[in-house]
């Protein structure tokens, strides 16, 4: 989609279900698949006209140091760690992605730890490393 398709066919009904959702206290949760680059700016844009944390917006794929900045104040960001890392990679590699997201997003709140996607061939030592990560690492 072009971004005036975006705009007019997906983004202007959706958000319309947005601003009713969270006028009635329910809170929205977006979900993202792919490189959702190009959209960014203009989501950040369009989530200004919400009440200030009234959604979650969830991305599987990004520079979640950016996306953290983006967001801030306006949506609670979530995921950040790939479900290929966790399935199939190293667990160093999922401890230092662990800890690269605790130091770019945890601070002031607003981020939810959390994959990119399901975690289906999961290796159980990745799994428990991101956890076990999570929670000492993110005390200090």
């Amino acid at each position: 989609m072009n971004p005036e398709q975006y705009h007019e066919l997906y983004w202007e009904p959706y958000q319309k279900v947005l601003k009713y959702l969270t006028s009635i206290g329910v809170t929205p949760f977006i979900y993202t698949e792919g490189p959702y680059n190009t959209r960014v700016d203009y989501i950040s844009e369009r989530l200004q006209e919400l009440p200030k944390g009234s959604c979650f917006i969830h991305f599987e794929q990004g520079d979640f140091a950016q996306l953290k900045k983006k967001f801030e104040g306006t949506a609670c960001l979530i995921g950040g760690i790939a479900h290929n890392d966790v399935d199939f990679g190293k667990k160093e590699t999922v401890i230092d992605r662990v800890k690269y997201l605790i130091d770019n997003c945890a601070a002031g709140g607003g981020y939810m730890l959390s994959g990119s996607a399901s975690f289906e061939r999961v290796k159980r030592e990745n799994f428990e490393a991101m956890f076990e990560t999570a929670r000492t690492y993110g005390k200090k």
